[in-house]
């Protein structure tokens, strides 16, 4: 809903002349302005806004079971996210690494970190197993730095 008001000029006297003259709006005159008056007392009508379209909405896909992709995930290690937010972050990965099942016949997941200069700290295929990578998640460090993600 939107509400659009006109600015009003004074004279001197303190007597309402008709709303200043602007090009992008035209508003009819009221003939009984009061300062304390509400916008509806004073013959303002609200134009409510049409609802947008919305699109179709498709079926979830599940997916095909048999296609494997491999992951690379960037991890903010610079020290604007502190230390609570960098293991939030190691914490999500590792449920990753744990969810997808890592492994040499299927999806491999690999993780960059930045900061003031970016460090790969796991290769898309050093390590087969969930397990594994989990393992190399928990001994990440925060580099610290600054947030250079465009270096």
């Amino acid at each position: 809903m939107s509400l659009f008001l006109a600015p009003r000029s004074t004279d001197l006297d303190g007597s309402h002349k008709m709303p200043l003259d602007l090009p992008h709006a035209k508003v009819e005159p009221v003939d009984a302005w009061k300062p304390e008056a509400t916008p509806y007392e004073s013959g303002f009508r609200v134009r409510e806004q049409e609802p947008l379209p919305r699109a179709p909405e498709l079926p979830a896909s599940q997916g095909d079971p048999n296609c494997k992709v491999d992951l690379a995930f960037l991890m903010d290690g610079s020290w604007s996210i502190g230390k609570r937010r960098f293991k939030i972050q190691k914490d999500f990965l590792a449920e990753v690494a744990q969810v997808i099942n890592v492994g040499m016949a299927g999806p491999m997941m690999g993780i960059i970190q930045y900061g003031d200069e970016p460090v790969t700290e796991i290769s898309l295929r050093t390590y087969s197993t969930s397990r594994d990578v989990k393992s190399a998640i928990d001994k990440i460090v925060q580099k610290g730095g600054l947030s250079n993600v465009g270096e």
